[in-house]
């Protein structure tokens, strides 16, 4: 029997099947789906509406992951060589044509469920968002169950008057305290933003009893990065909410900060956090757990401490995903290292019976790759300290380290070895030299020291790890509460260098430089041609390790008897992955 695709195909399935097709497709065939008919432009079109992205950019090419079906990209170019004023306005076209389709067609709003909203980490234009867009959106989807705002502007976030109104909202962000009483009963996830109002919002009219009773129906809560936030709120929680210790919150999901910066300009916000988690909070009942740690006082034993406490007191019997974030100022391996075995400590003291499937661990290193003491031997300590480590989470599935290469390339050896001795397949010695050309032809302005200096491996590979990480959250987003747990909920999106811009590179007088954009793919397969050897250790290491992202760099590591090792998924033309990964 032969079919129609026009006529008789859709009648052959229910709705709910072409449901389920649509929700696997890619953005653009979902486009494609609705122009067959009417029964199939309603079925496409709630899956285009459904969850909406908004960032200045396009999702990686051949991307077969779940979450690249899952959102609806409202992006920019994909060209690669496209100036930023076409990216600027291309976003902002984008912006446009869904406000006029959402102001002509209201019905449409009612399929939106979920917006999120990032920043351009590369702009200083902070007007590239459509506030009147937004506007729309906050104020007339009343089905709308999540609104994430990882974004500098405050204007974008939901309002005192908009929150009571979205009764099926699960997700959001506040910005200062009395919102908690305007949350909707519906509310499970909550991200604490930047809050510096407190002096004015404390002798306001805040219904306590309300706002307690939603922080105790909450299942996730991220604290901000920001230390003011932070510790506005738990003093609030604490002093103000007074929450009984006899029942403790049960929360799921936990995002913390514990820092010890110079002159312990902050033990109040150490102690809050100590009080709130082992006084307040059941730890045992968390599945999900991230820190932002960080000690840059020398000679100290804070984050050791911290480490054994939180082990010993918290009983992580329930942990599932484990994200770690380094905050620090100080540039020197010392720090560093005494960082990787703090958490290293805390790893291997983790109860026996938690399996830990998921875990995320994002350094600091500096954006130059100019870390002090920056020796080969301290890398290999380093590389052995993780070698003994990670072994212990033996059902590991998932591993990301979204600045792996950038920590990398702080260690002149290590780079050095990767330009003039690194692989020797033929694709990477026909690169390899090339890159070892710019190195010899430009040079950087060294904003430390103001002088121009020439371009050495470690700033050389830095600039490119960088550029690479930000297919993933960048320390900005993470700033504005982006959480690394979150970080396979959002497809990679396409991220590259021009070879100049980056920390002032500038080519020699007289040197004819070829140099742009439409290099950087080869970059970044030579790149993912040196972690090969670190991920086939790491599923050495992990018998079930099926999914390791570095730096950008995605590869599958579920086919263990593969005679190629890792396949990079994005960064090795001519292949086609059919890995799938569901995490929302």
């Amino acid at each position: 029997m032969t079919m129609s695709l026009t006529s008789d195909l859709p009648k052959e399935f229910p709705d709910a099947v072409w449901n389920a097709i649509a929700a696997y497709l890619p953005q653009q065939d979902v486009v494609n789906l609705a122009l067959v008919n009417y029964r199939l432009y309603v079925i496409a079109i709630r899956n285009l509406y459904r969850n909406l992205w908004f960032k200045k950019s396009v999702v990686l090419p051949n991307c077969h992951l779940e979450s690249a079906a899952y959102w609806t990209l409202i992006g920019s170019s994909s060209n690669v060589l496209a100036k930023k004023e076409l990216h600027n306005q291309i976003f902002k076209a984008r912006q446009a044509v869904l406000l006029q389709s959402l102001t002509i067609n209201p019905e449409l709003l009612i399929y939106i469920e979920k917006v999120a909203i990032f920043e351009d980490s590369n702009s200083d234009d902070t007007a590239q968002i459509n506030e009147k867009l937004i506007e729309l959106i906050k104020g007339n989807c009343l089905n709308l169950q999540s609104f994430q705002v990882f974004n500098k502007n405050r204007d974008l976030h939901l309002s005192d008057r908009e929150l009571p109104h979205l009764k099926k909202l699960k997700t959001c962000a506040i910005n200062h305290l009395l919102q908690l009483q305007e949350l909707p009963t519906s509310l499970k996830h909550l991200h604490v933003n930047l809050l510096d109002t407190y002096k004015i919002e404390k002798n306001a009219c805040l219904e306590t009893k309300t706002a307690l009773l939603r922080l105790y129906g909450l299942e996730s809560l991220y604290l901000s990065s920001d230390e003011i936030s932070t510790l506005t709120f738990l003093h609030f929680v604490i002093n103000d909410l007074k929450p009984p210790k006899s029942k403790k919150f049960q929360f799921k999901t936990l995002k913390i900060i514990y820092y010890h910066g110079f002159n312990d300009y902050n033990a109040t916000l150490r102690d809050l956090i100590l009080s709130f988690i082992y006084d307040y909070c059941d730890l045992s009942a968390l599945v999900n757990l991230e820190l932002v740690l960080g000690c840059d006082i020398p000679n100290c034993s804070c984050l050791p401490s911290f480490s054994d406490e939180l082990c010993e007191k918290g009983k992580l019997t329930n942990l599932r995903k484990l994200a770690f974030i380094e905050k620090t100022e100080q540039k020197r391996h010392d720090f560093v290292e005494n960082w990787d075995i703090s958490v290293g400590r805390l790893i291997l003291k983790l109860p026996a019976t938690p399996d830990v499937e998921y875990l995320s661990i994002r350094h600091s290193p500096p954006p130059d790759g100019n870390l002090e003491n920056g020796l080969e031997g301290n890398f290999i300590r380093r590389k052995n300290l993780y070698q003994d480590v990670l072994p212990k989470l033996r059902t590991l599935r998932v591993l990301i380290s979204p600045s792996f290469f950038a920590s990398c390339a702080c260690y002149e050896t290590i780079t050095s070895d990767l330009l003039w001795n690194g692989c020797n397949c033929e694709f990477c010695s026909k690169y390899l030299s090339l890159f070892d050309e710019y190195i010899m032809k430009h040079f950087y302005l060294d904003t430390s020291s103001g002088l121009l200096k020439d371009v050495i491996s470690p700033r050389f590979f830095a600039a490119a790890a960088n550029s690479l990480a930000r297919r993933m959250f960048t320390p900005s987003d993470v700033m504005h509460n982006a959480s690394d747990l979150d970080l396979l909920s959002f497809p990679p999106t396409l991220s590259t260098w021009d070879f100049h811009g980056y920390s002032y590179f500038m080519h020699q007088d007289g040197y004819n430089c070829e140099f742009n954009q439409s290099l950087f793919p080869q970059l970044a397969k030579v790149i993912s041609h040196f972690m090969d050897d670190y991920v086939q250790g790491c599923m050495k290491r992990l018998p079930l390790l099926s999914f390791c992202i570095l730096s950008g760099v995605y590869f599958d590591t579920s086919d263990r008897h593969s005679t190629g090792g890792p396949k990079s998924l994005f960064d090795d033309p001519g292949t086609k992955p059919d890995l799938v990964v569901k995490d929302h």
